[in-house]
């Protein structure tokens, strides 16, 4: 039987005690390697990404308090090759990826009446960010009624 030995860019602990330091985000070299009774040893290097920092928050394009449109679209920016979703009064409404410029622009469909907008950013990690500005947009289905003329 054999007992393996992690080494994780030179910090060398066997896996029954666990790894013996915390480490700031980066990249970083795991080296695995298996030694049995008879002196035969296997080895497998990986590299692996540690993230543990949420991206900012996204940041949307001005978006109009009104409209009769009941599709809207919203641009803005967030980390690059994040993933956005979209709320609309706490309801998931839309998803979409941000370019490696950080820039995203979604299609999406309004309700009648008020639509309180905000939006999240996760990375590959799925580190989550805060919420975007709230913007508020009145989707207006009913055509103004004229009366009282005389």
């Amino acid at each position: 039987m054999a007992i393996p030995t992690v080494s994780w860019d030179g910090s060398t602990s066997s896996v029954e005690g666990g790894l013996r330091r915390i480490v700031s985000d980066g990249n970083y070299t795991v080296k695995f390697i298996a030694t049995d009774e008879a002196g035969n040893t296997t080895q497998l290097n990986s590299t692996i990404l540690v993230d543990n920092t949420k991206p900012l928050a996204p940041i949307v394009q001005t978006l109009p308090s009104h409209t009769n449109e009941a599709k809207l679209k919203v641009e803005g920016t967030a980390e690059g090759r994040t993933f956005i979703s979209l709320y609309n009064d706490e309801q998931l409404t839309g998803t979409a990826s941000v370019d490696a410029t950080g820039k995203f622009s979604l299609l999406i469909n309004l309700l009648p009446g008020s639509n309180p907008l905000k939006l999240t950013a996760a990375d590959a990690a799925k580190n989550l960010s805060d919420y975007s500005l709230i913007q508020k947009v009145f989707y207006e289905t009913e055509v103004p009624v004229i009366s009282n003329l005389i």
